[in-house]
């Protein structure tokens, strides 16, 4: 890299990106640094306080060298680290089991302290031997280093083991969590997905039946009927993978749909949309109302001989939409039952069920002057929803 370059950075270009997001090895020194200094004051206050026992070199010890002290028995711990680590995930409770787990690790708890204190000893010998020339027996300082830190070295490296264990424990249960959650997710996509793809043949199916009986009283009505068809299969295809649309953008796959049932029952069949505006940008599940207004003209209009009427209400109820789709028609008999329905309102229930769970409510029953209604609430939700 050009030297020019580097000199033109200002030293802030490097420190802020740092600071942003520090590397892992640097949170561990600060780590294993606080913790040596932490222990450095406490021995400093200890020595100032208690007398009694304590041995005397002790008492001499400047704060300085207390903190020296502990820093390098502490960062030959954090050098040791990497490999309790890996000591810690080969030799895991998992694959011991408790009882050899715990033997194993104590003995080797005495191994690490032993690796520690030689890297102790070593930092020792360099600084008291070479840089300041000073008598040191490395035996004998061994081993009263070796005594006095093996009580507390084996609980540290057992420490160590069970945080690595405790951790790797955290990550898998996260770990079998999520992908459980996606696997969930996944399931219910494909359950919506399908459930949707069922819906597309069963409205065509019923549809060109439409069509079909209105071929033999008027052939421009069927030709203009097959004109708003192609509408809805147009908005079939532009739905496909869309399990939420717009309230509007619903009522206009609505539309084309009830001026085919308009133009094949002429004035048997009224239908009133009571639609508040201010829910027109919430979102609904694709191909709501049209199954539900099926059903109204199919059980209701169609078995009455007196003309029939269809109603739609959309309105907001708190953090709720609800829904009522109704007719005047003859209602449930007794010999009925609500699957006879047919396709439509089963799928939309399972449909609510795997886009809301016990977020939603659907009750159907026969209306008390006569009539069936289908009530359903959602969450109100506005923004994009793919429509």
């Amino acid at each position: 890299m050009d030297s020019s370059l580097l000199a033109s950075r200002a030293p802030s270009q490097y420190v802020v990106p740092l600071l942003r997001r520090p590397p892992i090895w640097l949170l561990a020194l600060l780590g294993w640094t606080a913790l040596a200094l932490a222990t450095a004051g406490q021995h400093f206050l200890t020595s100032q306080v208690k007398h009694d026992g304590w041995p005397a070199e002790l008492h001499a010890l400047t704060f300085g060298e207390l903190v020296w002290s502990s820093l390098v028995n502490w960062y030959a711990w954090a050098a040791l680290s990497p490999l309790i680590l890996r000591v810690a995930r080969r030799l895991s409770i998992g694959r011991l089991g408790w009882a050899r787990a715990v033997a194993v690790h104590l003995v080797l708890g005495v191994v690490a302290t032993g690796l520690q204190v030689s890297g102790h000893l070593l930092v020792d010998f360099v600084t008291e031997r070479v840089v300041l020339g000073l008598p040191l027996d490395v035996l004998a300082h061994g081993r009263s280093v070796f005594l006095v830190c093996l009580p507390w070295g084996v609980p540290i490296y057992l420490t160590m083991v069970g945080l690595v264990h405790a951790f790797d424990y955290y990550r898998d249960s996260r770990l079998r969590m999520l992908t459980a959650s996606k696997l969930e997710t996944q399931l219910a996509q494909a359950q919506l997905q399908l459930l949707q793809v069922q819906m597309q043949p069963h409205f065509l199916f019923n549809t060109l039946h439409a069509i079909s009986s209105l071929m033999h009283q008027d052939v421009d009505a069927a030709d203009r009927m097959l004109a708003r068809l192609s509408e809805l299969l147009r908005f079939a295809l532009e739905s496909v993978g869309t399990q939420e649309v717009s309230l509007r953008r619903e009522l206009e796959y609505l539309a084309p749909y009830l001026d085919i049932e308009r133009r094949r029952f002429g004035e048997n069949l009224t239908v009133v949309l009571d639609v508040a505006p201010e829910t027109l940008d919430a979102r609904v599940p694709s191909l709501l109302l049209q199954p539900l207004v099926e059903n109204a003209i199919r059980h209701g209009v169609a078995r009455r001989v007196a003309p029939g009427r269809v109603e739609v209400q959309v309105h907001r109820s708190g953090d709720a939409l609800e829904v009522c789709v109704r007719d005047d028609g003859p209602g449930l008999s007794g010999g009925d039952t609500p699957l006879q329905l047919g396709v439509g309102l089963q799928n939309t229930r399972e449909r609510l069920e795997g886009l809301y769970g016990e977020g939603h409510a659907l009750a159907f029953g026969n209306r008390p002057g006569g009539g069936f209604e289908v009530a359903v609430s959602f969450p109100f939700r506005t923004g994009w929803a793919g429509a």
